[in-house]
């Protein structure tokens, strides 16, 4: 809509990618590569930014190895530029002041964020400088054995997955262990989904765990009646609903539930949220008698929908050939 035709090319990417720039001491379309690593670092620090201040941390499992690979995505195609000192912390700071019209909180979240992003980069840096002086203390590693044996002694004590390893490795001509890597990797992957979904099960309070399944019926109809399973402290559980709930970056669905007997509202739905896997809940304002057992009849605001809809949609679409379709909506 911006009449550009890629993401990086929206002001709101673009700014950060000249930041990048300037602090590589690069310019924006004098070299692919350079442009490449910019694009990289512009997207990473974005989400970066935002990841630390909703309160994720890198580690080694869930969300926190997710932000861990991407931070380190970034720091490892700046140092193929020769960027070996701290930067990314400065570029989430930019990145807060840059989305602070929208996004104020990411003001007071700077000092955080570029905390953690600072000892996230020293981590790394020194992670990396470890394994480096085996690859780069012999200038003839392809006439001295004993060399050769200290860098592969080194491998095999390398955490599996750092990508450094295997280019450096690659360039002194030895043949690093795929078949042990992957093994490894899907080990991780095996702990990251296990510590997920016991960060998920913990958070889930007992009494959502209890509800019964909600069937969305929203992607058919906007109003259908549905049985109350549930009346908690502010909030309605339905066996089916038309109410989207919050996920995926769209908001949840607001509306009014009705009584089936005499059509008047019996409470005002605030918004929709997942109370667990497979389980929505609406927060209400309660306005007149309704308990559990008896059918209301649910529904949506159509308005409020669709301009949900014209805004998620147009958040994830930025090229000219989107526009048409969201004129339509």
């Amino acid at each position: 809509m911006q009449g550009v035709i890629s993401n990086y090319d929206t002001d709101l990417i673009h700014p950060i990618i000249h930041k990048a720039a300037e602090l590589f001491g690069k310019t924006v379309g004098d070299d692919a590569r350079s442009d490449t690593v910019l694009r990289i670092n512009a997207d990473h620090a974005r989400a970066t930014a935002f990841l630390i201040n909703d309160g994720v941390v890198p580690s080694n499992e869930g969300r926190g190895y997710v932000l861990r690979k991407i931070m380190r995505r970034a720091m490892r195609n700046a140092r193929m530029l020769g960027t070996v000192d701290p930067y990314l912390y400065k570029l989430t700071g930019f990145v807060a002041h840059h989305m602070s019209d929208a996004y104020p909180e990411m003001i007071e979240s700077i000092p955080r964020v570029a905390r953690v992003v600072k000892d996230e980069e020293h981590r790394y840096a020194t992670r990396f400088r470890w394994p480096k002086k085996y690859f780069m203390t012999s200038q003839n590693l392809r006439r001295r054995r004993s060399a050769r044996r200290g860098i592969v002694q080194a491998l095999r004590h390398l955490r599996p997955g750092v990508d450094e390893q295997e280019e450096m490795a690659r360039e002194a001509g030895i043949t690093i262990d795929r078949e042990g890597f992957d093994g490894e990797m899907e080990k991780q992957r095996t702990r990251a989904r296990a510590s997920w979904r016991g960060a998920d099960k913990a958070q889930v309070n007992p009494v959502y765990q209890a509800l019964p399944s909600t069937e969305f019926i929203g992607r058919e109809t906007l109003e259908a009646p549905a049985m109350v399973t549930a009346v908690l402290d502010g909030e309605i559980a339905l066996d089916k609903t038309p109410f989207y709930a919050e996920a995926g970056g769209q908001v949840g669905d607001t509306g009014v539930l009705l009584s089936k007997e005499t059509g008047d509202p019996v409470a005002i739905v605030e918004t929709t949220r997942s109370a667990a896997p497979g389980k929505s809940v609406h927060k209400v304002k309660i306005v007149g008698p309704v308990k559990e057992g008896e059918t209301v009849i649910a529904h949506v605001d159509s308005q409020a929908r669709h301009s949900t809809m014209r805004n998620h949609t147009g958040t994830h679409c930025c090229t000219p050939r989107c526009a048409p379709s969201l004129a339509r909506m």
